[in-house]
């Protein structure tokens, strides 16, 4: 029966253990999962905020920037209007036979004013061709000669007196810029201005060569007559220190010098450090821009970016997203491959636009601002980092820039994110809360890690869906904090093998070994041994021995009361006897002044005193008392008092010592 025991408790504790090991480890997944996903699109839905937010204040401050810089871009569009309409007067001056189809005032191959006749100038008028390249060989030998000072010649009308007059060159002009086609003759003479410190223009100053007068001819035309001509209108003092200055110095100085820098300044001040600023006239021609400043200069944007375009037709500011590299000299690009593959950052970094129109006087679209910062490989790093993830950005599905500790991501596994990419979200109207359309996390393995990865657009572009980002959530880094569940597990499983053991010891010695015991004495009993007596192996199994010796008692005819102790080798019997008296019909309230004395004993005092009595009451009939002693007396009293107890769903029981037919018993007194 041991073994079975034993057998059995440990077959349970094992199921205990196993079930509750699956059940724990079953449950730790699935928080393990929630946690994981509770990550994801937690990650997910701050990367999408912040980037939309990006949108928003990109927008912002190329707002505010444009209102601070209006005056100062309507001031040089004036200029440019004051130049040409000056030039057209100029040209209108000279005789029908020698009156030139095209006047341009250069400054570094962009038209800064112009004179085109009508049948030159096309479309859009001489305003057209305002600011956009022009490069000839007439302006560029213009630009590569030095003013130097004069040697006994006289001074030149063009020049303070102490300096050569600079040389005026004729030729034929091709087919560049905006032209339409080649001019037979062209002639390019420099416009020459004296300035003070280089920003105040004086007759005594320093001559610096800021720009050319280009003049052309459709057909063939005089060459002296035609550089005579280029030499008068350059030396016209109007044409040069009036009007061509305050567009040149509006543009230079004021926008390119001052503007810029500033705006550029105030964007690093507050941690946005601008990778673009850069302003356009009315026609999306590049006027000046802060880096790699030559590049596009001059140059329409308007047929590469569409948005750009619609903000300057509806005057309403825009958020977008350009390509980098779009925006990058292929001389740069080509230099930086010559010392190292070409990353990201220059090669296809993505850049988030903010375009805000300044208006004219007139009330239509005179130029637009434009600040844009990158979403680099260092913008995703900084935004990874602030999330605990990390980040890509792609362009279609080509890598724009990822964050600098995630591997490279596969194609594959690219598509297989973006096949689950959110495309718009939604807000609940019931309590405000924001529903991610299509999410769902993809379990991928990139470079042997896991991930559970998501997409989503990056919203604020022209193009809607042309641009996405990727979160990836480390897994291993979610799953560490409950790395430590299954060692709990088997710790805990062994504490309960522990425990187990513990409990059947006790169990053994408090139960299985007296009722083995009882059960010994049973068959001793059965075969045919009536004179045993149980003994009482515990204090649980106390009530059974009594009642199975009663009941021995009974059927044998031997008294009730009798037991055996073994001492020593010797058996000794005792003869006194413990009877109880006829039950009463019920129980006796303890208020009744009949019982009220013996409710108010204590079970101690109560017991000793019918002891004395029940003593005296059978010395009076003469008993034999020795061996009879007071525990032997108490223990049989409290089994008789615990199955009275239990019959009548009292509190109490109490006892009288009385003579029943010439028998001294203890008549039972049940109290409530």
């Amino acid at each position: 029966m041991r073994i079975k025991m034993t057998i059995f408790a440990l077959v349970a504790m094992g199921l205990v253990t196993g079930g509750t090991f699956f059940l724990v480890r079953s449950s730790t997944m699935k928080k393990i999962r929630k946690s994981e996903h509770r990550a994801l699109e937690g990650s997910f839905a701050s990367a999408w905020v912040r980037l939309e937010m990006d949108g928003h204040e990109v927008v912002r401050r190329a707002d505010g920037f444009a209102r601070m810089a209006r005056e100062r871009v309507l001031d040089f569009r004036e200029g440019q209007d004051e130049l040409s309409e000056y030039l057209a007067t100029k040209v209108a001056a000279v005789p029908a036979a020698d009156r030139p189809d095209m006047a341009l005032v250069i400054v570094r191959g962009r038209i800064l004013g112009a004179y085109v006749a009508p049948s030159l100038a096309g479309k859009g008028g001489s305003s057209h061709w305002f600011n956009r390249n022009f490069e000839s060989d007439l302006s560029k030998k213009i630009f590569a000669t030095e003013l130097k000072k004069k040697s006994g010649a006289p001074a030149s009308q063009l020049v303070p007196a102490g300096w050569a007059a600079p040389d005026v060159y004729v030729g034929s002009i091709k087919k560049v810029g905006p032209l339409g086609k080649p001019l037979a003759t062209g002639v390019a003479a420099p416009m020459i201005v004296p300035l003070v410190k280089k920003s105040i223009p004086s007759p005594t100053g320093r001559p610096e060569r800021l720009g050319a007068l280009v003049l052309g001819w459709t057909t063939k035309h005089d060459s002296v007559k035609a550089q005579a001509l280029a030499t008068q209108m350059a030396a016209d003092s109007t044409l040069r220190m009036k009007r061509f200055w305050r567009a040149y110095v509006a543009l230079r100085v004021r926008i390119g010098v001052e503007l810029v820098p500033r705006i550029e300044g105030d964007l690093i001040a507050v941690g946005r450090v601008p990778d673009l600023v850069a302003m356009v006239d009315g026609d999306g021609v590049v006027l000046i821009r802060n880096k790699n400043t030559e590049y596009l200069v001059g140059q329409s944007l308007t047929d590469r970016y569409l948005s750009l375009k619609g903000v300057l037709a509806k005057g309403m500011s825009q958020s977008d997203i350009w390509v980098n590299r779009d925006l990058i000299s292929p001389e740069m690009i080509k230099g930086k491959a010559k010392k190292q593959a070409v990353h990201s950052n220059e090669r296809n970094t993505l850049l988030r636009i903010g375009m805000a129109p300044i208006l004219g006087r007139d009330g239509n679209t005179a130029a637009c601002l434009i600040i844009g910062w990158a979403l680099s490989d260092k913008a995703a790093t900084l935004l990874a980092h602030n999330l605990g993830t990390s980040i890509v950005f792609l362009e279609g599905d080509r890598y724009a820039a990822s964050s600098a500790d995630l591997p490279v991501v596969p194609q594959g596994i690219i598509k297989k994110i973006k096949s689950h990419r959110v495309e718009a979200k939604k807000i609940s109207a019931a309590d405000g809360t924001v529903e991610w359309e299509n999410f769902k996390g993809i379990p991928v393995v990139v470079d042997g890690k896991r991930y559970l990865a998501a997409a989503g657009v990056i919203a604020g572009s022209y193009k809607p869906g042309a641009y996405s980002f990727l979160v990836f959530v480390h897994t291993d880094e979610v799953e560490a904090p409950f790395k430590i569940v299954p060692w709990a597990i088997w710790g805990l499983g062994l504490l309960a093998l522990v425990i187990v053991l513990v409990v059947m010891q006790i169990m053994w010695m408090r139960f299985v070994r007296p009722i083995d015991e009882i059960y010994n004495g049973v068959n001793e009993v059965i075969s045919g041994d009536l004179e045993y007596s149980f003994g009482v192996p515990s204090v649980e199994t106390e009530g059974l021995c009594y009642s199975l010796n009663g009941m021995l008692a009974k059927l044998l005819g031997r008294p009730e009361d009798e037991e055996e102790e073994e001492e020593g080798g010797e058996q000794d019997q005792a003869t006194i006897k413990v009877k109880l008296g006829p039950l009463p019909p019920s129980v006796v309230n303890a208020s009744d002044p009949s019982v009220a004395p013996l409710a108010a004993e204590s079970d101690e005092d109560h017991v000793r005193r019918i002891y004395k009595e029940y003593m005296a009451a059978l010395d009076a009939e003469g008993e034999d008392l020795e061996g009879f002693t007071l525990e032997d007396f108490k223990a049989k009293v409290q089994v008789n008092e615990r199955l009275l107890i239990s019959r009548y769903k009292c509190s109490k029981v109490r006892f009288r010592v009385e003579t029943v037919d010439d028998e001294v018993v203890l008549s039972p007194v049940p109290i409530a």
